[in-house]
């Protein structure tokens, strides 16, 4: 499901627990083509972050460099800028940004495809 938002940037879901990546960097922009240069654009987080994605909602170039672009929202986008803008907890009790959602979002359907 989906645990994090950052408005008009990013979309993050996955396990939010840390551990080893299951997400190789071998799907980084230079194999695959795909940059993070629309809305829609799905990529792994950092290899920290145990099966934790994003969707981007605006171009990202400056993301390329640093995470893994595997592929596109190519049907629902509006439901993905919904769930964006979800009623959120921006901060912590210690006053740090987490832009968390105060409910998770799950996932109950989803087609994957290669193209």
């Amino acid at each position: 499901g989906f645990y994090r938002a950052v408005p008009g940037f990013i979309l993050q879901g996955g396990d939010r627990e840390d551990g080893p990546a299951p997400a190789p960097r071998a799907f980084s922009a230079g194999p695959t083509g795909r940059r993070f240069d629309k809305p829609g654009m799905v990529g792994f987080t950092d290899p920290a972050a145990r099966g934790s994605f994003f969707i981007t909602l605006m171009p990202a170039p400056w993301l390329d460099a640093d995470h893994a672009p595997f592929g596109e929202v190519v049907q629902g986008m509006g439901l993905v800028e919904k769930a964006a803008a979800s009623p959120e907890e921006p901060y912590d009790a210690q006053g740090r940004r987490i832009d968390r959602l105060r409910r998770p979002l799950l996932i109950r359907k989803i087609s994957i495809e290669q193209r």
